[in-house]
């Protein structure tokens, strides 16, 4: 309600006219805080002490008012309705001089207006239009002006108008305006807002919006040279705007935060439908839909299977000590460390809502269009030098493992992504990309190709059957799959290292060999060898799936039936039963193929039929042929009814087979 009531007090005071900008004292705001978000805009702050009636201008470029408009907040302890005031979009270059004067008449009919040439004249613009002019020698079509002034309306051809001044001051503002648009593209920089605050005694103000901005960078440094890894990370910073920023407080934001624009800064017009007049007429019939109670309302519970799938993981074998590395550690032998590397004042990291934030230590100075480097954090981390190969590298070749290292962020605070310049030895060592580095968790980085080791993968897979059930005629079968990945390591070097080995997995695979791994990710296991110096090292990495075939064996082709049979993995009893299934469905076989043969055999003696039908009807019945093909009729008649029966018998056999063979898989239990 005190909102509200504000809210009513700056619209009372708006209508009744009673901010006059003559009536309050012009004030800077310096600027005095800046948050800039790694999502690409930037917090503004301005403040100052002020006293009684107080105007404030803020300039941007016309391109940042509509965030500026999104975002303007304005705190005034003191005050009780503060009022912003701008020129909008619509003020700014109207008048569109395409089409030169004509269209500038056109579009100003109405107006008074002063011309001159072979004569001058003064009145409001009534007419243009392209009239056919009668000349000395002969006629022309030509634009004509119709003025109306003095009481009567001249025409003016348009190429007699030498000069135009219209005798509204507003217009020639305004054209002049328009020409400055048209100078700068169509954009007037910069647009100013006037901020009014009406208290009556001295008092902090401030006022804050956001803006786009240059998105702020982090990178780092890793000293990987001496006994413990060493971090350092910067920022770097743009200042992009037209302001210098004087002993400003500087903040850096890391978060993947919503923004957006929104056209507040043009005047926006919606079109309004056309309604019918409101006259009482006879009410409309409704209809309801049943409701449902509490049922909408309750709570679904969400599905547990990712979760569940991420608890059955394995429990990890107790890593080598990462945090402390021995003197004695042949991957450390060169102690030497980056001498440019310090632990230098960090920057007061802490988290503010979902979104984690850096504050500079001391105030921060950069001029306009320039950009500077600032320290975030450095400190010592916990962290081993390792090599990782990835098993998603090509098979049956040989690939060198990535140099890498694993670091745990044992600092006071998350790290934002960026990359990594690597130090080792007390020289530079390669580059490296960090993800955003949440505080105490580990990470693995790579930098570069162990050319010291190498590796070979090799890949093979066993289909075995599990178990068999058949019931009511249907044979279900259960087989293992066992994915094999057998990796062969040579480390060169006269030291021992640390390998990582990645290797994706199935989703509903089970690792079977080792028994154990390092840690799992969303994708991949992760196992850790030692490779003695000078010498190879195998690996394997064994998973497990399972599918389930399932065969309807009534109706069955008989080829099928036998593979079955034949498939040594199948477990005896099982494999007895389909051993006599096959012999059933064998007798079902030649017997279709006998049927087959008896159909065949019909076919081809109606063929020969047809054929001594023809003959003997063009010799005659009364000739000798015809005698014979009459004899030859009743031999193939009888040949036919023979095979007919011989297939009736074939099909009968056939039928009876299929049903003792679906009589005898229907009863199988297994």
């Amino acid at each position: 309600m005190k909102n509200l009531a504000g809210l009513i007090v700056l619209f009372e005071s708006f209508f009744t006219g009673a901010i006059v900008a003559a009536d309050y004292a012009q004030a800077e705001l310096p600027l005095k805080k800046v948050v800039l978000f790694s999502s690409g805009v930037a917090y503004y702050e301005r403040a100052a002490e002020i006293d009684g009636k107080t105007r404030a201008l803020l300039h941007f470029d016309r391109a940042q008012m509509d965030d500026a408009l999104k975002s303007l907040v304005i705190y005034d302890p003191a005050g009780k309705s503060p009022f912003a005031s701008y020129e909008n979009s619509s003020s700014e270059g109207k008048i569109n001089f395409q089409g030169g004067l004509l269209s500038l008449f056109e579009k100003m009919r109405g107006e008074e207006v002063e011309i001159s040439g072979k004569t001058t004249f003064k009145g409001k613009i009534l007419a243009v239009e392209r009239k056919i002019l009668a000349l000395s020698d002969g006629t022309r079509e030509e634009a004509v002006v119709t003025l109306f002034g003095a009481g009567k309306a001249a025409h003016f051809p348009l190429s007699e108008i030498e000069g135009a001044r219209f005798t509204d001051p507003k217009i020639n503002a305004e054209i002049e305006k328009s020409l400055a648009a048209l100078k700068n593209g169509g954009d007037l920089s910069p647009s100013t807002i006037e901020i009014f605050l009406d208290g009556e005694k001295r008092r902090a103000a401030r006022v804050s919006y956001v803006l786009a901005a240059p998105v702020w960078k982090a990178n780092y440094r890793l000293d990987l040279g001496g006994k413990t890894p060493f971090l350092q990370s910067w920022a770097i910073i743009d200042n992009a705007g037209d302001s210098d920023w004087v002993n400003v407080q500087l903040t850096l934001a890391i978060g993947r935060i919503t923004s957006f624009t929104q056209p507040y800064f043009a005047p926006f017009y919606t079109s309004r439908p056309a309604l019918p007049l409101s006259i009482e007429g006879f009410a409309s019939a409704r209809q309801f839909d049943s409701g449902y109670g509490g049922y909408l309302d309750r709570e679904v519970p969400m599905a547990m299977e990712e979760v569940a799938e991420r608890k059955m993981m394995m429990k990890a074998p107790t890593p080598r000590p990462s945090s402390d590395f021995a003197e004695n550690d042949a991957y450390y032998y060169e102690k030497e460390s980056a001498e440019s590397l310090q632990g230098y004042a960090n920057a007061e990291s802490k988290r503010v809502g979902e979104q984690f934030t850096y504050k500079i230590g001391s105030d921060v100075t950069l001029q306009r269009k320039k950009s500077a480097m600032a320290p975030l954090a450095s400190g010592e981390i916990a962290g081993r030098k390792i090599s990782i190969f990835s098993a998603d590298q090509r098979l049956n070749s040989e690939e060198n493992p990535s140099l890498g290292a694993e670091i745990t962020n044992t600092l006071n605070s998350p790290l934002p992504a960026g990359s990594i310049a690597i130090f080792d030895g007390g020289s530079y060592a390669g580059d490296a990309l960090l993800k955003f580095f949440p505080q105490g968790e580990k990470r693995l980085i790579s930098y570069g190709d162990d050319l010291l080791v190498r590796g070979f993968k090799t890949y093979s897979a066993r289909r075995v059957i599990d178990s068999v059930k058949i019931s009511k005629g249907v044979m279900k079968i259960s087989r293992k799959i066992t994915h094999k990945n057998e990796y062969l390591f040579k480390n060169s070097a006269d030291y021992e290292k640390t390998l990582i080995l990645e290797q994706n997995y199935a989703r509903n695979s089970k690792l079977a060999e080792p028994e154990n791994y390092l840690e799992k990710t969303d994708r991949a296991y992760r196992f850790e060898i030692i490779l003695p110096a000078k010498q190879e090292k195998s690996f394997a990495v064994a998973e497990v799936d399972s599918n389930i075939d399932q065969l309807v064996l009534i109706g069955a082709p008989f080829n099928t039936i036998a593979i079955y049979a034949g498939d040594p993995d199948m477990p005896p009893e099982a494999r007895k039963k389909l051993k006599e299934a096959e012999n059933l469905a064998a007798k079902i076989w030649s017997f279709e193929n006998a049927a087959a043969n008896a159909q065949r055999k019909i076919k081809m003696l109606e063929t020969d039929q047809t054929r001594v039908r023809e003959n003997l009807k063009a010799v005659g019945s009364t000739t000798d042929f015809g005698s014979r093909y009459a004899s030859e009729l009743q031999s193939l008649d009888a040949q036919i009814k023979a095979a007919q029966q011989e297939l009736n018998r074939a099909m009968d056999s056939k039928n009876q087979a299929q049903k003792d063979y679906d009589d005898f898989v229907a009863k199988i239990e297994i």
